[in-house]
């Protein structure tokens, strides 16, 4: 471990705990790749794990193509979920929290069955029987004011647990491999008003697809997956920003409903 690598995860620690904006991180700290990236975000886990903070789930982002070619990125990223972020449906979260706090409406799924590392790759058939309930879900994320800003190709952003500061759990449904999750469709309501639709398919054509890409590469980098861990496969429609007094919900056909408020 590099001594920039542990000096970039303190002061993305200090950083993210006292919200101050992505963009006045130190150049001669920034990670300068993804690999180094991804080292810095390992590092920031042990942070956090070692301040009771312990990882409850993983997010998978720019799963779709449309949130590819927003930030110019060709393929999809992973970041940590704090399990102490991990919320239930009807949370309501302060604005004050946050700089620019945003929300995804995405399909989520729970680990059934511990998910270890290993050398064979995992694909659809083998992970389905690890899965024990799929939900519908909604990320929060915070970029904190950097604009959908990439830093020497997304290194920082990868650091940074690809943005996310928790989300917000539907109902787990267990009867989830009769829904097939390429055809659900996720409605979007702002304040009571529909203002978007997405379908699982647009999420590497199924759901799942990004479920088995976020297991492969979390193997590779030696990360175990226990039993209830959350996993949000990607986001369905574009990020919706909030300020504070907003409603947001997402409505789906056979995953249920899930909301969210956002206090003063």
């Amino acid at each position: 471990m590099s001594t920039k690598v542990k000096k970039a995860a303190a002061r993305l620690f200090r950083d993210r705990e006292a919200n101050v904006k992505l963009d006045a991180f130190p150049e001669c700290l920034t990670p300068v790749s993804m690999a180094e990236g991804y080292s810095v975000q390992d590092e920031l886990i042990k942070i956090y794990g070692g301040k009771g903070h312990e990882v409850g789930g993983w997010k998978v982002g720019l799963a779709s193509t449309k949130m590819q070619e927003l930030v110019g990125i060709s393929h999809p990223i992973e970041g940590p979920i704090l399990k102490s972020l991990i919320k239930q449906n009807g949370a309501e979260i302060s604005a004050n929290d946050f700089l620019t706090l945003c929300v995804e409406a995405e399909i989520g799924l729970v680990v059934g069955g511990d998910i270890e590392p290993r050398r064979e790759p995992w694909n659809t058939k083998t992970i389905a029987s690890r899965i024990g309930s799929a939900m519908v879900a909604i990320e929060i994320a915070d970029d904190r004011d950097s604009n959908n800003a990439v830093y020497k190709g997304g290194g920082l952003n990868i650091a940074n647990f690809v943005h996310n500061v928790g989300c917000v759990v539907g109902t787990p449904i267990q009867d989830w491999l009769s829904i097939d999750l390429s055809k659900e469709s996720l409605n979007v309501f702002l304040n009571g008003r529909n203002i978007g639709c997405g379908i699982g398919k647009q999420i590497m054509g199924n759901p799942m697809n990004s479920a088995v890409w976020l297991i492969n590469n979390l193997s590779k980098r030696g990360y175990n997956l226990p039993t209830g861990t959350v996993i949000l496969t990607g986001c369905v429609t574009e990020s919706i920003w909030l300020k504070k007094l907003d409603r947001f919900s997402v409505e789906t056909e056979n995953l249920g409903k899930v909301s969210l408020k956002v206090s003063d």
